[in-house]
């Protein structure tokens, strides 16, 4: 029981003593970002369903000062609702600075990428679509980038809700971000290793970025995928405090779990897929490694549970120790010592994190909010919840909630449908995108090296999930290949048709296809690359590694494109 004791106290205390080491390094005075001629920037606004709060974000970074602004790239991720209608007024309004690219819901990471086919500046902010940026900001996170060795500039972000629904979520946030902005980024700005350059605002060296292949997909937090990999090419990241954006945060229980759930899942899974990169490279990238891997992914496992557990377990060491005053005095002495370190961690903490925030937050006319015993528990308690559920998710490769999926799926006999589904994923619309890119920028290409580039985007994804169908199911379905209704497709449908039956394949119409004895399986786990990965997940034959085509994505295509394509 002693040892017990003392493993709970460890770690009741590990994360305020660590603390104490961050807040050390916080402390030193900060330089300030160089003053530099004015840069030209392009900003990229990925967005889903953003209708109610684009026009505003868009609004904010036209007018920005200090900065050329060469262009703002909203790209619509399949929005259902009017989000469009909103990119296409504001280009009425503001004119050809504003360029909207629009796709089906492939996910951020995917929205970022497509963005970056239409980058052609040295380089370009990322602003989430519901964060406004302050007039200064982007020329104070340009700054940076005159030291050649920073990829990548974090922003600080206030919490700016106007009207919370629950007071008390919202406080717990404020504090959050007062701590993160204000005590570990600045620890880790000094010793220039950001770890996650957060997706509401971050400052991107394009090469850079180009060099790790775009924005990582795969996992839930392609900020922090993309930041490590930045790290791990050997660039340096900073954090510019002066770079301040407002940003919405969840205000309710329920949207604070979802998002929790979603960052534990997005970071352990980065962790996991970085892991034998960043301990083959050893050194400070192993420790980074493993720093975040205890701080993200174990210690909320068993921070809450430590906390818990360490009175109980003092008192049953009280209960059955010897009695002696000297056991007494040891267990009481230690308990009190581990509450004096983390209440004054917590203390002298909140002191310095508010006050560095409390002119910002003046300044954009929000007021003060008040800590409540609520506001300091919740986050605790809701990030080791949603660390277990992210561990659960990872190891059992279920990512859906099963009642409402039967829900949906009864709705959907009672009116006499079903899910239509596709096969075989492509690329068709992003190598259309780059041909867009290609001709407004002026420039020539081969137009039988980009049939050819993109006959290889349909055959090899189909081959690729044909052995998968067979390695899950043990049998080759009739496939249904996703296209894009764009110029690419019309120009090239004909010799995409040729192409396959040259290659063996036959052309089936859709009701035979529909027929197919895989359409009669309704996979169990969710999986956002088709029928035929959702199957291979749930075969449990096929590693979650497995599930993707990696030969041709976007980074891999564009730089085919530049190789044989472009002129």
């Amino acid at each position: 029981m002693t040892v017990v004791f003392s493993v709970l106290t460890l770690l009741s205390v590990w994360s305020s003593v660590q603390g104490f080491v961050l807040l050390a390094l916080a402390r030193k005075p900060v330089s300030p970002a160089p003053n530099g001629p004015r840069q030209r920037v392009s900003v990229l606004v990925p967005c889903f369903n953003e209708a109610k709060v684009l026009r505003k974000t868009i609004d904010a970074i036209l007018a920005s000062r200090g900065v050329e602004l060469d262009r703002v790239i909203c790209v619509d991720d399949g929005s259902t609702d009017a989000t469009l209608d909103v990119m296409r007024e504001a280009v009425a309004h503001y004119g050809e600075v504003i360029l909207v690219l629009s796709q089906r819901n492939l996910g951020k990471a995917a929205a970022l990428n497509h963005g970056l086919t239409a980058v052609t500046t040295e380089f370009f902010v990322s602003v989430d679509a519901d964060t406004q940026v302050l007039p200064d900001t982007l020329a104070r996170l340009l700054g940076h980038f005159a030291d050649p060795r920073v990829a990548a500039v974090s922003g600080q972000m206030i919490v700016g809700n106007r009207r919370p629904a629950q007071d008390f979520v919202y406080a717990a946030q404020v504090h959050e971000y007062e701590s993160a902005n204000n005590i570990e980024r600045r620890a880790f700005s000094r010793m220039r290793r950001i770890t996650v350059i957060p997706g509401a605002i971050g400052g991107f060296r394009r090469r850079a970025v180009a060099a790790v292949g775009g924005y990582p997909e795969g996992t839930l937090a392609e900020d922090a995928h993309l930041t490590l990999a930045l790290l791990l090419a050997g660039h340096r990241t900073v954090h510019e405090a002066s770079a301040a954006v407002l940003t919405e945060a969840p205000d309710t229980m329920a949207s604070l779990r979802r998002q929790r759930v979603r960052w534990a899942t997005g970071k352990t899974q980065v962790l996991l897929r970085i892991a034998w990169p960043a301990l083959r490279r050893g050194g400070i990238a192993a420790v980074l490694w493993l720093y975040l891997l205890w701080n993200n992914s174990v210690l909320p496992l068993v921070s809450v549970p430590s906390a818990v557990l360490l009175p109980l377990s003092a008192v049953v060491l009280l209960l059955r120790g010897d009695g002696s005053s000297g056991t007494v005095v040891g267990v009481v002495a230690v308990a009190v010592l581990t509450i004096l370190v983390n209440y004054g961690y917590f203390v002298v903490s909140r002191r310095f994190a508010r006050s560095l925030d409390a002119a910002g937050r003046a300044a954009a006319g929000l007021v003060a909010v008040r800590t409540s015993f609520r506001s300091t528990v919740v986050i605790p308690l809701v990030s080791s919840l949603a660390t277990w559920v992210a561990w659960a998710r990872i190891l059992t490769g279920r990512r859906d909630d099963p009642a409402k999926r039967a829900a949906v799926r009864k709705a959907l006999v009672q009116r006499g449908l079903r899910n239509a589904y596709v096969t075989v994923l492509t690329l068709d619309w992003y190598l259309d995108a780059l041909v867009a890119e290609t001709v407004r920028a002026g420039r020539a290409y081969d137009h039988e090296a980009l049939r050819d580039l993109y006959l290889e985007s349909l055959l090899e994804p189909a081959e690729f999930y044909d052995r998968l169908a067979v390695a899950a199911t043990g049998r080759s379905p009739a496939h249904v290949v996703l296209l894009h209704e764009n110029d690419l497709n019309t120009l090239f449908i004909a010799d995409a048709a040729r192409a396959f039956q040259e290659a063996g394949w036959e052309i089936v119409p859709i009701d035979v296809a529909y027929h197919d004895p895989i359409a009669e399986i309704d996979p169990e786990g969710w999986c956002g690359s088709g029928r035929v990965s959702a199957l291979a997940l749930d075969s449990k034959k096929i590693r979650p590694g497995g599930l993707d085509f990696e030969a041709l994505e976007p980074p891999v295509l564009q730089q085919e494109f530049a190789r044989r394509v472009a002129r």
